[in-house]
């Protein structure tokens, strides 16, 4: 068990704890600043010899009148998700290295949306599949959005939306002869974050790990107890009964944990990123590889703290 004399000892003040951690706050808002300009550093057009470039000329195979830029649509998609989750990623930098509370859950709400979004970023902008599978893919996106609006029963304008876009979205399939099993078509399934994640961001099925960080981020998000105290069995105090402290219990900030879901986050945004790069025949900028490689110095660090459980500093005013 802690005592607190020595969780005062291993304890920073916030602006040394923010010193501390800005190698990684700085990298990771470096990486995404260099993602979400990629398309306007390119002009927002693929390469010419790029695999983007080929589907936007056979996409008139897959055409019809109400939908008649199914290759676009498709890469609009991935792209706007694309910045979705650079955006993010720096949110999550600046949560680091700007809240002047914490930051002790409010980093992993953002975590969340990160890993949230990646499986399906990377599936729709997957470089190495057919023209066919992209459009496909496109249509579920769609589905599932549409199945979403509909869900705000209290606002009719947005009913009709929803029966509207899935209408469109079942005559396209019709249109093609694709079957449809609830929202999967023609075998293709939305990813999820829960059993995704890990095949995007590392190219290998971790679904024990997927499933247990997503359910510690979204009980965190929804204010569940057990996400936000966990942690806490590792904090408690030895005290004397007559201490007028009691059992009272400091909420620490650790860097180990602000690193490994930033680290992560940024693994799941570069799969994003190295996947429109790929499809677009776009060269990574040189921020992007720099600030790449810091975060990979960070976590090399950081799995050679894990293994060694080697305190780190602390921060024990949130």
């Amino acid at each position: 068990m802690t005592n607190r004399a020595d969780k005062e000892a291993a304890s920073v003040s916030n602006a040394e704890f923010r010193e501390y951690m800005r190698p990684l706050s700085g990298a990771l808002a470096t990486y995404a600043a260099a993602m979400a300009a990629q398309p306007e550093h390119n002009r927002n057009l693929p390469a010419h010899n790029s695999r983007a470039m080929a589907e936007l000329a056979a996409q008139e195979t897959w055409a019809i009148d109400e939908w008649n830029e199914p290759a676009r649509n498709a890469h609009s998609y991935g792209s706007l998700l694309a910045y979705f989750v650079a955006e993010h990623l720096a949110a999550y930098a600046a949560i680091i290295d700007g809240v002047s509370v914490g930051p002790r859950y409010a980093h992993m709400a953002t975590a969340r949306t990160i890993f949230e979004t990646v499986p399906i970023a990377h599936w729709l902008l997957e470089p190495n599949i057919t023209l066919e599978r992209r459009i496909k893919r496109s249509i579920v996106y769609r589905l599932k959005s549409a199945n979403e609006i509909g869900r705000m029963q209290h606002i009719e304008k947005l009913v009709h939306q929803s029966t509207e876009n899935r209408a469109r979205c079942e005559r396209f399939v019709k249109f093609h002869g694709w079957t449809v099993t609830g929202i999967a078509i023609g075998g293709e399934l939305l990813p999820t974050a829960k059993t995704d994640f890990s095949k995007a961001a590392f190219g290998a099925e971790f679904v024990g790990l997927d499933r247990t960080l997503w359910g510690m981020m979204s009980g965190a998000q929804h204010g569940t107890w057990y996400a936000l105290a966990d942690g806490l069995k590792d904090q408690i105090l030895d005290h004397d009964p007559l201490d007028p402290a009691g059992a009272v219990v400091p909420l620490m900030v650790t860097s180990e944990n602000l690193t490994m879901f930033g680290v992560m986050s940024w693994h799941g945004c570069a799969a994003v990123a190295n996947a429109r790069d790929e499809l677009m025949g776009w060269r990574p900028s040189d921020d992007m590889l720099e600030s790449g490689k810091t975060i990979q110095a960070i976590a090399q660090s950081f799995a050679v703290h894990a293994r060694s459980k080697t305190p780190r500093p602390d921060d024990s005013d949130p």
